[in-house]
């Protein structure tokens, strides 16, 4: 049962205040006091959850303004032809706006907003390494999930729209060199974005409930990655991520986890794109003449054939650990915080702010304009 801690200190609060100043049962009644703690207590999350919406806020004006500059500056120095060239072509160009604007420039911006934020201390658990293989698969399961989702929505918006919607990422890691993916991907990218959403949100928001900040973190880091493509699964991701960094409070857990899931999904999937189009050519052969020789292509069948055998089972796993994991109750959190929000308001106060609508909003402002222009 979740405990109200926040009412037990104002019952503290409230005994030192009769005694200091002789209030006694003809002054404020105990409930009077205890509805403007309320009040207290819901204002100042409403100003957390505002603060960490305009840090986020201030993290994606800050990306976005930084790659607009260096691309008017590029404009200016080399003119606007060899410049869409290199943005559209050049990995390495594509790499360095993205690592400078967000881990260079914003990062700094966004810890500078929330590092002074009130945080409550935990004590650190460990994970065994049994656990963290089954939340892997759980990860690996929800992460498939998601990915479906984004294909329905991206579907539907390719409808409307008449035309394919592209994934940038996709093509962006389809061409890039496997040392630079391991350094930024599977390396940089994971620590800078576990210490942004577990570390800096989690801590400060778990005052208002810890459920409550895997959730508004898990969303955040679906928002973050800018397009529909990634939300889902990012948002699912982020929710055992942040199951995960609850329950140890150890950073070192999620970022392994998070370097796992980024190796396997850019580095480790390369011979598999590589071996796709053989692939594809030997099955419209077959499709063709059943009697065609396709041993020419029987590495590239054999390389997609095992990693989606993999992967299924990889997926299958997680759906096992996790339905295990909902009937033993093993997702279930002490809910111990500062002030316990009601359930009914929890979603509202934590989105019902200026700093988290200007977020969202500027957010899905940027996935539109990725689908449409």
């Amino acid at each position: 049962m979740v405990e109200y801690i926040g009412k037990r200190i104002f019952m503290e609060q409230n005994k030192k205040m009769n005694e200091n100043y002789g209030y006694n049962s003809s002054g404020t009644s105990e409930p009077d006091y205890y509805e403007e703690y309320i009040k207290t207590q819901t204002l100042q999350a409403k100003k957390t959850f505002s603060r960490c919406g305009l840090a986020l806020l201030a993290f994606l004006l800050a990306v976005n303004v930084t790659v607009f500059i260096a691309e008017i500056a590029m404009i200016l120095f080399l003119g606007a032809e060899k410049t869409s060239e290199l943005l559209n072509t050049n990995v390495y160009v594509q790499y360095a706006l993205n690592v400078v604007s967000q881990y260079v420039i914003a990062f700094p911006i966004l810890y500078y907003v929330l590092k002074p934020m009130k945080t409550m201390k935990r004590d650190r658990s460990k994970l065994r390494l049994s656990e963290f293989a089954i939340l892997f698969f759980i990860a690996e399961f929800a992460m498939q999930v998601g990915s479906t989702i984004g294909e329905v929505v991206n579907s539907f918006f390719a409808v409307f729209k008449g035309d394919e919607v592209t994934n940038d990422v996709t093509e962006l890691v389809n061409d890039s060199p496997i040392w630079l993916m391991i350094l930024v991907i599977v390396i940089i990218g994971p620590i800078v974005e576990e210490i942004i959403f577990r570390k800096l949100l989690i801590d400060r928001l778990s005052r208002y409930g810890t459920t409550l900040s895997i959730i508004i973190s898990a969303v955040a880091f679906g928002l973050f990655h800018g397009n529909f493509y990634q939300f889902f699964y990012a948002v699912a991701i982020g929710l055992v991520l942040g199951f995960m960094y609850a329950k140890t409070r150890n950073i070192l857990y999620t970022i392994a986890l998070h370097m796992i899931i980024n190796f396997i999904g850019s580095v480790a999937a390369i011979p598999v794109v590589e071996s796709l189009e053989g692939f594809y050519k030997a099955v419209d052969a077959y499709l063709a003449d059943m009697e065609a020789d396709i041993s020419m292509y029987t590495n590239d069948i054999l390389t997609v054939m095992a990693y989606s055998l993999i992967s299924c089972a990889m997926v299958i796993a997680g759906l096992v650990f996790f339905v295990k994991y909902v009937r033993r109750k093993k997702f279930s959190l002490r809910e111990s915080c500062e002030f316990m929000l009601p359930k009914e308001k929890s979603i509202s106060i934590a989105f019902g702010n200026a700093g988290m609508i200007s977020f969202v909003i500027l957010s899905f402002a940027t996935f539109f304009l990725n689908v449409f222009y």
